[in-house]
């Protein structure tokens, strides 16, 4: 069974993830704006939406979120709701995929097909959101613990680096406190959107209950989390320089060199790091997906288990090749409509799991 700590790797793992869905991008879009409101604003927007979420959901014992809505509704009201929680959780996986293809034809190996790369990332992660509950939770603990080492020695190269500009930093830090958009607060509280697979993975914990002195835990990681999105690329591109670059965070390590070291280019532990966490985003997203897609599925009783999980995921593959079809502007358009739709979605996630557990009456 997992433990109380695999769920704060699972917050992690989405705060962590932010650099590939475009929230950097969409918060240095407002950086003249409002982004600092916006990032004051999500924190207790977040924080409170993650804290009765999970207490929520903890109370559900051995039945899922999804399961137990889809046995309070009437099924006209059901299966419609579940099909917008299930594609929402499919879009955060594909767009993260579709985004790392891009960036690997970017930086890493532009000759490659881009079919091939998106086949080889479709092979993992297919194969592993099928698995258990629990073997996932083990595994994202894994990576996590090996990974943090990476990504705080490129937090340290970039922020000694000579060309770093506190100037630009606290320029970007006064200007931006404008009334915030919804666009800006969307992007800002996708760091903390992580608790929301609890819906399904609550099910591998023995038990835990969040508490209200715990929160911090995940606050102080989530301001320096958002901080560093924002500011880090500002402070080594420039404020006029950032806006040339569609991922600014790998165009930070790009720009970075590495002396004796067995690489000569930081972006390439840069790339091995977010690849590890990418892979496991989107299978934990695709798995909480295929979790509510089975529940839904009309013809379940016709199909044994395994033609089932086959018939799901074969449907998750084929859209994310064809979305392969779209250019990069279309897809940076797509993630920025995506990250509002998401917090639209998981407000009403959190008013379903209170609502859920409150209800004592059963169809």
């Amino acid at each position: 069974m997992a433990e109380s700590r695999h769920f704060y790797y699972l917050v992690l793992l989405n705060a962590l993830i932010n650099v590939i869905n475009n929230v950097p991008r969409t918060l240095i879009n407002h950086r003249s704006q409002d982004v600092m409101t916006a990032l004051l604003l999500s924190i207790p927007a977040g924080l409170i939406m993650l804290y009765f979420t999970s207490r929520s959901v903890m109370k559900l014992g051995n039945e899922t979120l999804p399961e137990r809505l889809y046995r309070l509704l009437p099924k006209w009201a059901a299966r419609p709701l579940l099909f917008g929680f299930a594609l929402v959780w499919y879009m955060a996986g594909s767009i993260t995929l579709l985004s790392f293809v891009d960036i690997t034809l970017r930086y890493i190996s532009p000759d490659t097909s881009k079919y091939l790369i998106m086949s080889g990332f479709l092979a993992v992660v297919i194969y592993s959101a099928r698995m258990k509950s629990n073997a996932i939770l083990f595994a994202l603990e894994t990576l996590t613990v090996l990974m943090i080492p990476f990504m705080a020695f490129f937090l340290g190269k970039t922020m000694l680096n000579p060309g770093f500009s506190w100037d630009t930093v606290l320029k970007t830090v006064r200007s931006g406190w404008g009334f915030p958009t919804f666009e800006a607060m969307s992007a800002a509280t996708f760091i903390f959107t992580g608790y929301t697979n609890m819906a399904v993975f609550h099910r591998a914990f023995k038990s835990f209950k969040l508490k209200l002195r715990h929160l911090w835990i995940i606050a102080v990681p989530g301001v320096m989390t958002l901080l560093t999105s924002l500011l880090i690329p500002i402070g080594l591109l420039g404020s006029a320089g950032v806006e040339k670059h569609v991922y600014p965070w790998f165009s930070t390590a790009d720009s970075i060199h590495i002396e004796f070291f067995l690489v000569e280019r930081l972006v390439f532990v840069f790339y091995l790091f977010y690849i590890t966490m990418s892979l496991i985003s989107v299978i934990v997203h695709w798995h909480v997906a295929f979790h509510i897609v089975e529940i839904i599925l009309p013809f379940k009783r016709r199909l044994k288990s395994g033609a089932r999980s086959y018939t799901v995921i074969g449907c998750f593959a084929l859209p994310a090749l064809l979305m392969m079809l779209m250019d990069q502007e279309t897809l940076l358009h797509f993630a920025i409509v995506y990250l509002q739709i998401r917090l639209l979605g998981e407000f009403s996630l959190s008013v379903a799991a209170v609502w859920a557990v409150r209800k004592r009456w059963f169809r």
